[in-house]
């Protein structure tokens, strides 16, 4: 974690400078993000990170409410987003570099990576937090330049794409297990490239996934980049997207189960 600083900072930067692309017309362009413009998307993204980080909040219309039915997550999200409705291109833009800031100090605050802090959805480690707002903050970035038609690097290499790949390969066991529902004995070979590198077996016993070096895979395997491996994960595009892409291949039973139900959300 020494390098967290450089590592979200380099994130942040390659994000604006892509908003910094965003024409007038663009940002009331729909995003991968049901319901989001590109303006939205960009108000969430400060929302998010300056609301967990602790700093005050604008508060949303007079008269706004949260969608009916909707998860505290859900309002909490919205509500930021419904904050923010009125602020201009330039207000956006520099909303992602107060966000940026906000991050890399209390990044740079940081003196025990064990330490508690406060999550999206509850407690959890400053090094958790670390790679879960990376994961946000690049999913979000592939949503900015989809939106924009803007090309998105599926072979980005930087540590935070090794740290937030690394952080969803490690839920494969709970995809496994519980999105995808595997009985026991089931295996399945991952199998993803750089910056991970990773080449595992999944196996169910009595009920539990986990990795297993003993397993054996037979023809079941997820392989490809793991960028489309997140990004699926993520609800982003779908396995059929992914494989014309040359980004995901799949085979096996377990295999085609995976890529059609191992989502972290929904």
């Amino acid at each position: 974690m020494t390098d967290a600083v450089t590592t979200a900072s380099d994130l942040w930067d390659r994000v604006i400078a892509m908003a910094l692309q965003a024409k007038a017309e663009d940002w009331s362009r729909p995003t991968p993000c049901a319901e989001w413009d590109v303006h939205d998307l960009v108000a969430h993204m400060n929302a998010a990170q300056t609301g967990l980080d602790g700093a005050p909040q604008p508060a949303p219309p007079d008269g706004w409410s949260p969608p009916e039915g909707a998860h505290p997550f859900e309002r909490w999200t919205a509500s930021g987003v419904a904050a923010r409705k009125d602020w201009t291109a330039d207000q956006l833009v520099e909303g992602l570099r107060i966000a940026r800031d906000s991050h890399t100090a209390r990044l740079a605050a940081v003196t025990d990576w064990d330490a508690k802090a406060r999550g999206p959805v509850g407690e959890t480690t400053e090094a958790e937090l670390l790679r879960v707002r990376c994961f946000d903050t690049w999913v979000h970035f592939w949503d900015l330049a989809t939106a924009l038609g803007r090309p998105f690097d599926l072979d980005d290499q930087s540590p935070a794409a090794a740290l937030l790949h690394e952080w969803v390969a490690e839920l494969a066991p709970y995809l496994f297990g519980k999105r995808v529902g595997a009985g026991d004995g089931a295996t399945l070979r991952i199998r993803l490239g750089a910056p991970l590198n990773r080449d595992a077996v999944l196996a169910v016993h009595d009920g539990k996934a986990r990795w297993d070096a003993d397993a054996d895979p037979g023809e079941h395997e997820v392989t490809g980049k793991p960028a489309a491996f997140t990004l699926l994960a993520s609800g982003r595009g779908t396995p059929e997207m992914w494989r014309r892409a040359g980004a995901l291949d799949w085979s096996g039973a377990n295999g085609e189960a995976f890529v059609s139900r191992a989502r972290l959300f929904g």
